[in-house]
């Protein structure tokens, strides 16, 4: 196909002919809709909100997601399972505002009953809302993502976190967000962009990235940054950036390259010297580990260390929090170390905070616990 967005074709094995089914004109097809007999009914896609497109709009399965879809508009539907001849079907709705909720649904009466919710003890009236955006880069690249304001309060001169997903080869999505629901609950504005390098948006803007993440990519979250201060949302002068994974690296190096614009910074379970993907983790490990790391990093050193935190640190200016677990399996704890040793070496003031038997990311209650309430002490301490 001459596109690059990931679309559904039908394709004859033996000839390579192929058909094309359904492509959007600038995301990816999500996913597919199917039967058990592996039988196409609907795809979803993700330009803004979730969204489910027909493509056999005679089927008794595109009739019940539309029907759910239309009778549950504050969030999206996933049916997640059934009898085997379809009389109950279970069903999850969920929104950024609204933790998933599962509902029995019965085709014959087209009743819903509720079922269950996944998180009973959050009450889901105080949570926010996520909007769409779109906005343009500074080289012309359309880039979208979600906002997420305080609820009850306008978009006027709020104090920002931005949020970098990990990956980079992910997306941020509309949807249930802990972390996020945190910051806007506690009053913070809440930006979520998908950079260059992101997925879903085909693979020539995947492809953008390489060679880019501490470049191009971080010009994207710097231009979303300043989108949101430049259409009154943010105050310029209470902006901090927080990310795990490949968030945790851009958390550090987007305020390196622009030292003024942030003022607070979080790295969770991040990267911070490209060179060093090469000997620790499990990426260096795996079989397409070596291959991935030449595609996507830099191709010289040069550019390698220009592109990793830990060796430009003394351009900052932010404050800094460094989070990480210690037997993180994938961004290894050494890169937090080098980091820290950097910051150590020029006396550059720092929070920290690392556990033991904790990965990539932290998973025990109590750790979690505390990592938010430092979380928000940091940004109370820097933003406020």
């Amino acid at each position: 196909p001459e596109t690059s967005v990931v679309g559904i074709y039908s394709v004859d094995p033996v000839s390579g002919d192929y058909e094309e089914i359904y492509v959007h004109p600038v995301a990816d097809v999500t996913g597919p809709y199917m039967t058990e007999e592996d039988h196409l009914y609907g795809v979803r896609i993700d330009e803004y909100y979730p969204e489910f497109i027909s493509i056999d709009s005679k089927s008794p399965r595109t009739e019940t997601q539309q029907l759910l879809l239309a009778a549950f508009p504050q969030g999206y539907v996933y049916q997640t399972s059934a009898t085997e001849d379809r009389d109950k079907i279970v069903f999850v709705v969920s929104a950024p505002n609204l933790p998933a909720r599962y509902y029995v649904f019965e085709p014959k009466t087209k009743k819903a009953t509720f079922l269950l919710d996944a998180y009973p003890d959050i009450d889901s009236s105080g949570l926010a809302m996520s909007d769409a955006i779109e906005l343009t880069a500074r080289d012309g690249t359309v880039l979208r993502g979600y906002i997420t304001l305080p609820p009850g309060r306008a978009a006027n001169n709020l104090p920002m976190v931005v949020m970098p997903h990990g990956g980079p080869h992910a997306r941020a999505i509309w949807g249930y967000d802990p972390l996020a629901q945190m910051l806007a609950v506690e009053g913070y504005a809440v930006l979520q962009i998908n950079f260059r390098g992101s997925t879903g948006y085909g693979m020539n803007f995947r492809d953008a990235g390489y060679g880019e993440w501490g470049k191009k990519t971080q010009e994207d979250i710097i231009d979303a940054t300043r989108w949101a201060v430049n259409e009154g949302i943010a105050d310029k002068d209470r902006l901090a950036i927080f990310g795990a994974s490949f968030g945790g690296y851009s958390a550090l190096q987007a305020p390196i390259l622009e030292p003024d614009l942030y003022k607070a910074a979080i790295g969770y379970v991040g990267v911070y010297d490209l060179d060093m993907l090469y000997t620790t983790g499990d990426i260096e490990t795996a079989r397409w580990g070596e291959a991935y790391l030449d595609t996507t990093l830099p191709d010289n050193q040069k550019d390698r260390i220009a592109q990793s935190p830990a060796q430009n640190v003394d351009k900052l200016k932010a404050a800094i929090f460094i989070v990480h677990g210690v037997d993180d399996f994938r961004a290894a704890f050494e890169h937090a170390e080098a980091l820290r040793d950097a910051l150590d070496a020029i006396d550059y003031p720092y929070e920290w905070l690392a556990k033991d038997g904790e990965g990539h990311g932290f998973y025990d209650v109590d750790n979690r616990i505390e990592l938010n309430n430092k979380v928000l002490a940091f940004l109370e301490k820097h933003l406020n």
